[in-house]
């Protein structure tokens, strides 16, 4: 079995409200769900995430370890998900022109309708 962003995301989200009924509630899922899914989760990492109590849950030092961990990895998937990127370069290029002539705004020239777009913004004066 391989990790899962879901996995990922029912233990930081228990790991920051300290009770599984608590998260289960915040991500909309059952808790029987997220106790499942914590409880694969340690079992495919090999480590005990939390010390379980009546009153909740606390992490255990390598659930600390796997917490930073495991915010980077939400990090990264958020960031690789929010759809394509469009990146946009300025483009400097010094003017010629004395600037005691008087010379009409141009509107920023824009190249290219794909994932990357060449600007080259107009004079400020």
């Amino acid at each position: 079995m391989a990790l899962t962003i879901r996995q990922v995301r029912h233990f930081i989200a228990t790991a920051e409200t300290g009770r599984v009924s608590a998260a289960a509630a915040g991500l909309n899922v059952t808790q029987s769900a997220v106790t499942a899914s914590i409880k694969a989760l340690e079992a495919e990492i090999g480590r005990k995430l939390f010390d379980r109590h009546s009153n909740g849950v606390t992490l255990t030092f390598d659930g600390q370890q796997f917490l930073q961990r495991a915010r980077a990895i939400e990090a990264s998937v958020a960031d690789a998900t929010r759809g394509p990127h469009r990146w946009e370069h300025r483009l400097m290029a010094p003017w010629t022109l004395p600037s005691a002539i008087p010379w009409p705004a141009i509107p920023p020239v824009r190249v290219g309708n794909g994932p990357t777009d060449m600007v080259m913004p107009p004079r400020e004066w």
